[in-house]
């Protein structure tokens, strides 16, 4: 992704068996004290169904499309990884 968190990135090759989401953070995105917090810049997560997108958009009004990975219940970047430790923030 290139710059902070910014901008509309889509990954189509998304694999959350193996894939590693990583998150290179700076300051505190919502100001609540806690920096480097993923939660501070994360303002949603929309599953569009069952094989269709899921939609991440970023509180500074970027957004990350992860194309076709829809279940119906993805609510978190969490929910698109098997293993949390796949999600890494520095």
């Amino acid at each position: 992704m290139g710059g902070v968190l910014s901008g509309h990135d889509v990954i189509s090759d998304f694999d959350g068996e193996s894939d590693i989401l990583r998150f290179d953070l700076v300051g505190d995105g919502n100001h609540n004290g806690t920096a480097g917090d993923l939660a501070d810049f994360v303002a949603s997560v929309t599953d569009q169904g069952a094989g269709h997108d899921v939609v991440v958009q970023l509180l500074n009004g970027g957004s990350i499309t992860f194309t076709g990975v829809g279940t119906g219940s993805i609510t978190s970047l969490s929910d698109l990884v098997s293993d949390p430790s796949q999600i890494v923030t520095s």
